[in-house]
């Protein structure tokens, strides 16, 4: 995937990750989480993630939980719970 340079963009992915994503994979078919999981790597991966390039946040949530993985704001994050 090439890597568009030209573009600044913020972008915000919300994640469900309750029980239910797996729940409904087809038998014998694809792990629906995985697949989720590497459509979010490769819109990662095609963008200039840096202080003056593009920013992206990526927010989960469960059932019983919501956590913040990366913000705007933090090139370095580590994951922050936000309980």
């Amino acid at each position: 995937m090439a890597v568009v340079a030209e573009c600044r963009l913020d972008i915000g992915i919300i994640v469900d990750c309750s029980g239910s994503i797996r729940d409904t994979n087809p038998p014998n078919g694809p792990d629906n989480w995985g697949l989720i999981v590497d459509f979010i790597v490769n819109i990662i991966l095609g963008l200039d993630i840096s202080d003056t390039g593009s920013h992206i946040a990526v927010v989960t949530f469960g059932k019983t939980f919501l956590s913040y993985l990366f913000s705007f704001q933090c090139m370095q994050c580590n994951i922050y719970p936000t309980t």
